[in-house]
């Protein structure tokens, strides 16, 4: 009874399979709703002008969307760490309403000069995380994530424990990004630095310049079981880290572009190891993982006094 496009619609808009009638068919075929959704009784179909209209009508806000998190301002109770009085950013997520996995999100907005440290926890782990304006800050999350999304963000330290996922650096600038990842992509930034374990090669997208690139460096308690949830394989590393895609034009506002001026590798002299610089529980694993690093690296790091 129902006809093949309309039945598709509605499975698009309820996210569910095309044989029984959904909730929005079923609502729209409702008398007082027959007029402004187009259903017709004797042809049991809609029109499609006034159907459409209807839909756009009562189409709402995502509850679990980042506008709708920023409206709620429901804020994680988090320590944020910082010695200068003024407007805190705000920390926010969806865990306690979310109703899948999937649709899990942390957000982390104009966070500044700031440090946010978390290793694991229900709000956080296999959640996706966005850091959207966060300047002159740190940001510690030692936690397996679906996937990381870093806008805007501008002199910056952020240390993830693993995505599953991408890894989206997005219009930043002078900041330090360290993460093991499915993929990276970086778009739009400038004088970043990039330690990065990934099986994929990266992704330079245009509008970057100056961009740094390193194998991963960073050693902590959950590192090896942010990489089994993450099912990255521990024996990739180093990854290809220093082979990026480049989806950048031969010129930019009359300009030549190089790959020289877009990304170079860290000179093996400037290489040094990374610790977390906080303390851990005792129920932590105790091992400190880290993972292998280039023969030209290692003998940096050998030679170097130590670790940060």
């Amino acid at each position: 009874p129902w006809n093949p496009p309309l039945r598709s619609l509605a499975s698009a808009i309820s996210n569910t399979g095309c044989s029984p009638p959904s909730i929005s068919q079923e609502l729209g075929a409702q008398p007082r709703m027959a007029a402004s959704s187009g259903y017709s009784k004797v042809t049991r179909s809609f029109a499609c002008r006034p159907l459409a209209t209807w839909i756009i009508a009562n189409l709402g806000q995502n509850p679990l969307g980042v506008q709708a998190m920023m409206a709620s301002s429901t804020r994680i109770c988090w320590p944020l760490h910082s010695d200068a009085p003024k407007p805190r950013g705000r920390v926010c997520s969806n865990a306690d309403k979310a109703a899948a996995p999937s649709d899990k999100l942390v957000l982390l907005h104009a966070v500044s000069r700031e440090t946010v440290c978390r290793a694991g926890g229900h709000t956080c782990d296999q959640a996706s995380l966005l850091a959207w304006r966060c300047s002159d800050s740190a940001l510690y999350l030692l936690t397996p994530l679906r996937s990381a999304s870093l806008h805007k963000c501008a002199r910056s330290m952020v240390l993830l424990g693993a995505c599953s996922g991408t890894l989206l650096v997005d219009q930043c600038s002078d900041c330090v990004v360290v993460a093991a990842c499915r993929r990276l992509c970086v778009s739009r930034s400038v004088r970043c630095t990039l330690h990065v374990m990934t099986p994929n090669q990266p992704v330079i997208g245009p509008g970057c310049e100056s961009l740094l690139l390193a194998p991963h460096h960073a050693s902590f308690p959950q590192l090896g079981r942010c990489l089994r949830l993450c099912k990255l394989n521990k024996s990739l590393a180093p990854g290809v880290y220093n082979r990026p895609h480049l989806l950048t034009g031969a010129a930019v506002d009359g300009h030549s572009v190089t790959a020289a001026s877009i990304w170079r590798p860290m000179h093996p002299a400037d290489f040094f190891p990374m610790s977390v610089p906080f303390q851990f529980s005792e129920s932590e694993d105790s091992e400190i993982t880290c993972l292998e690093l280039p023969p030209e690296y290692e003998e940096a790091v050998q030679v170097s006094d130590g670790p940060m």
